[in-house]
């Protein structure tokens, strides 16, 4: 190569009448073979340049789609197991369900059993103790009826927060997006994703708004932790306001009933489903 850079140097002010596609005769100089020998190697070196560029070019498309096809792999398999905890979830909720209804039979036979026996003075002391006993819940419940009717509404609604809703729905009330709804339902491995990305995790699952230029592509995202939700901002650009003051970024901030954010130019209204 230095060989090369040095001829062409010195052929650099070479009369060259002729073309690379020539071929050289008995009437060319020195100057001129050598001169012709440096455009055949700039030619062969320029083809060969082009040859690997198109050969990195396909590898790189070929590992692109390598890469999608194992990304969606992946959520396929996180959606199957997500699924998979909802059925085994259920399944308890029935079993215990079927529990209770065993124990209730169990008692109801044994107070039937009680009231076919003979009316012997132990008999007869062992009813009354389960009409006194009965007549006791009676009042209990009422009673507890009672305190719950007179519990303010506020209670009600942070009971209801620490139940864990299962869905958590977005209302934008001030935008360009003012007047849309989404119903978020994050699950302990899956969370929803606020942004302006357009991609599928944020319109099937999260908050897509892709007109909004103030939002970040990956904002925020509402996940559930021990029976919460969470508004998390991951870092944005522009962060997020709570009541005129910004969310630290990557610290996790309860949902509450009502709790309104400034996300980008969108102000959102969160509920509790």
């Amino acid at each position: 190569f230095f060989f090369l850079q040095q001829v062409a140097k010195m052929t650099a002010t070479v009369d060259f009448p002729y073309s690379v596609n020539d071929e050289p005769t008995n009437e060319w100089t020195i100057e001129q073979l050598l001169h012709w020998c440096v455009l055949q190697s700039e030619v062969r070196t320029n083809e060969r340049r082009d040859e690997l560029i198109g050969a990195l070019r396909e590898q790189m498309a070929e590992g692109r789609k390598v890469l999608l096809e194992a990304h969606e792999q992946a959520v396929q398999a996180t959606a199957g197991q997500d699924e998979d905890d909802d059925v085994e979830a259920a399944n308890v909720d029935k079993k215990a369900a079927a529990g209770k209804v065993a124990d209730k039979a169990e008692v109801t036979d044994e107070v039937m059993e009680d009231a076919s026996a003979p009316a012997t003075k132990k008999n007869a002391k062992a009813i009354a103790n389960a009409d006194e006993n009965i007549a006791n819940g009676a009042d209990e419940e009422a009673a507890a009826a009672e305190a719950a009717n007179a519990a303010p509404q506020k209670k009600e609604t942070r009971s209801k927060a620490a139940a864990g809703a299962k869905t958590v729905r977005a209302e934008v009330i001030e935008g360009l997006y003012a007047g849309q709804t989404f119903d978020l339902k994050p699950k302990s491995r899956s969370p929803c994703f606020i942004g302006r990305s357009a991609g599928k995790k944020f319109r099937d699952r999260g908050i897509s708004m892709p007109n909004d230029g103030e939002v970040s592509t990956t904002h925020a995202k509402v996940e559930v932790k021990g029976g919460k939700a969470y508004y998390t901002d991951v870092g944005s650009t522009n962060g997020t306001l709570l009541n005129g003051e910004e969310v630290e970024p990557n610290v996790p901030l309860v949902i509450t009933d009502g709790m309104q954010l400034l996300i980008g130019a969108e102000l959102v209204r969160f509920t509790l489903i």
